[in-house]
């Protein structure tokens, strides 16, 4: 923070947060998580999805890589198998 004024918290930031937190952090996911919302649940200890739940990083498909570890964290989660097919 420049000037003495708060900034707003990088989406790397609150990921950190999430990973390294003392207490247990949960992802209740309803509707769509694509992109940076899909990578905050994944930082998060569990995730709980509703059977209608979509998620996806559409960034791969355009030839950008997610900033905040998707990449990583997917395929640690799931196997590399199935994060492959996550669109």
């Amino acid at each position: 923070a420049t000037g003495g004024h708060r900034t707003q918290p990088t989406l790397g930031e609150v990921i950190e947060r999430l990973d390294k937190a003392s207490m247990p952090t949960v992802a209740a996911m309803h509707g769509t998580a694509l992109g940076g919302g899909l990578e905050v649940a994944l930082a998060c200890h569990w995730r709980v999805m509703s059977k209608a739940a979509k998620c996806g990083l559409p960034e791969v498909h355009l030839g950008l890589l997610p900033g905040a570890g998707g990449t990583q964290r997917l395929p640690r989660l799931i196997g590399c198998a199935p994060a492959i097919k996550i669109k």
